[in-house]
C-alpha cells in the first residue's frame, strides 16, 4: 500500500536525522534534499501532534516524544526492511531501471506522485538524479537520463520537451533579501532595481542562473554576481554574509526556515513552465510512459 510505504519512508528519514543530529548530514546519507527531510519531519510532527527535535548549539536533540518514536521506530523499521528483503529475495524477475532527472523544487512538488509510483511498482528501480534544469537537458540529450522533469526554456535541440498541463506546472521567481537590505522595504522589485546590487545566484546549470543574465542585459547592464552555488539554502545563507540578494523560485519560501529574510515578488513576473523531456527520435519505454502518467495525474491517490 502506498500510504504504508510513505509512513515507513518518513520513519526512516526521522531515524537517520536522529542518528546524524543534522538535516544536512542525513540528507547526504539518504541522497535526498534537505527540504525533503524537513518537510517529512514536519508531517510526522503534525501527525503525532508533537515536537520531535529541539535545536541545541547547532545540533538537533530528540525531545521526550522524539526519543520514544526513535526507540520504537527502529524496531518497526528493522522488521519492515527484513520483510522487503525477503520479498525481493523470493522474486526471480529482473528489475527494470528508469533514470529520471529533476530539480530540488520538483522533487518537493512531485514527491507524492513519485512516491506513489515507487510504492505501486516495486519491480522498477527508479533512479532519481538531481541537478539544475539546464544541466538536466544536457543529460537527457546525451542519453544519460531516460526522462527529465524540468523547466522551460528549452536549451538543447536534441530533446523533446512537453509542457505539463496541471497544477504545480510552473514556478515564479522572487527576490530574497536580508530584512535590513535597502530593497527590503519594497513591495515589489524591478529588474532595474538590481543594477549595481550584489547578487548571490544559482549557477548556470539552472534556468534562473541563466535568466538573471538575460533579464539584466535586456536592461543594459551586467548583474553583479558575487557568489554562485547550486544549493538554494546555501544561497539564502550567503545573502547576509555578502550583503547580497538572491533570485529563487518563490515556492521555496513556504519551506524556508531562515529568519531575517524577505521574499519579495518581481514587478515583471518571471514564470517558468514545467515540462517532461526525453531524447529526440527515441521511443519512451512503457514504464517511462507509466511514470509520466503518474506525474500528469491530478488525482493520483484515487488510482
Amino acid at each position: 500500500d502506498g500510504e504504508v510505504f510513505m509512513e515507513f519512508r518518513k520513519l526512516n528519514y526521522f531515524i537517520t536525522v536522529a542518528n546524524k543530529r543534522s538535516y544536512s548530514l542525513a540528507a547526504k546519507e539518504l541522497f535526498v534534499t534537505q527540504p525533503t527531510l524537513t518537510l517529512a519531519i514536519k508531517k510526522l510532527e503534525k501527525e503525532f501532534n508533537t515536537t520531535l527535535f529541539e535545536q541545541n548549539n547547532r545540533r538537533l536533540e530528540l525531545t521526550e516524544s522524539g526519543q520514544m518514536l526513535y526507540e520504537k521506530g527502529i524496531v518497526l523499521l528493522k522488521s519492515y526492511n527484513n520483510l522487503i528483503d525477503e520479498m525481493n529475495a523470493s522474486s526471480e524477475e529482473s528489475r527494470e531501471v528508469l533514470k529520471v532527472g529533476l530539480t530540488v523544487l520538483f522533487a518537493i512538488q512531485y514527491m507524492e506522485e513519485i512516491s506513489s509510483f515507487i510504492a505501486r511498482h516495486p519491480k522498477v528501480e527508479l533512479s532519481l538524479i538531481q541537478h539544475g534544469s539546464k544541466q538536466l537537458q544536457r543529460m537527457v540529450a546525451n542519453g544519460d537520463l531516460d526522462l527529465g522533469l524540468l523547466s522551460f526554456p528549452q536549451y538543447e535541440k536534441n530533446i523533446v520537451m512537453e509542457p505539463i498541463e496541471r497544477k504545480k506546472a510552473s514556478y515564479v521567481a522572487a527576490i530574497v533579501v536580508p530584512s535590513n537590505h535597502p530593497l527590503g522595504d519594497k513591495e515589489e522589485i524591478t529588474i532595474e532595481d538590481l543594477k549595481d546590487v550584489r547578487i548571490s545566484s544559482l549557477s548556470k546549470n539552472y534556468v534562473l542562473g541563466n535568466e538573471i543574465f538575460v533579464k539584466c542585459r535586456e536592461r543594459g547592464f551586467e548583474p553583479n554576481i558575487v557568489f554562485a552555488d547550486d544549493n538554494w539554502t546555501v544561497l539564502v545563507k550567503s545573502i547576509e554574509i555578502f550583503d547580497s540578494v538572491a533570485i529563487l523560485p518563490a515556492e521555496f519560501e513556504d519551506i524556508s526556515q531562515f529568519q531575517n529574510t524577505k521574499w519579495i515578488p518581481l514587478a515583471e513576473k518571471m514564470e517558468y513552465k514545467v515540462g517532461i523531456a526525453h531524447k529526440k527520435n527515441e521511443d519512451i519505454s512503457e514504464i517511462g510512459k507509466l511514470f509520466i502518467d503518474y506525474i500528469l495525474s491530478e488525482n493520483i491517490k484515487k488510482k
